[in-house]
């Protein structure tokens, strides 16, 4: 799957949707990570968004555990999925605090 990403600079650029998407958010409001292709090392080196609404910034190296599933992400099926998820992540000797 690709996405094109229209710059200020330039004309729209391709890029290749990634995993993990990191959601975070409730009913009112939901925020979305997209983690970049490796060729962009910088944040300066990524296309510049023409929607202010989104931003794009360096966080540092972090490691994710994930779970991969299709359809649409109703409560009921992300309960079972984080469930599962943690244990997983206990059974494998990781502390799970949230």
């Amino acid at each position: 799957m690709t996405t094109p990403v229209i710059t200020k600079m330039s004309s729209s650029e391709t890029i290749a949707m990634t995993a993990p998407v990191v959601t975070k958010g409730g009913r009112e409001e939901v925020t979305m990570r997209f983690i970049l292709p490796s060729k962009y090392v910088k944040a300066e080196d990524a296309p510049r968004p023409v929607d202010e609404r989104v931003v794009i910034r360096e966080e540092g190296e972090k490691k994710y555990r994930v779970v991969r599933f299709s359809g649409v992400a109703r409560e009921n099926v992300v309960s079972k999925k984080v469930e599962e998820l943690r244990k997983c992540l206990e059974r494998d000797g990781y502390n799970v605090v949230s």
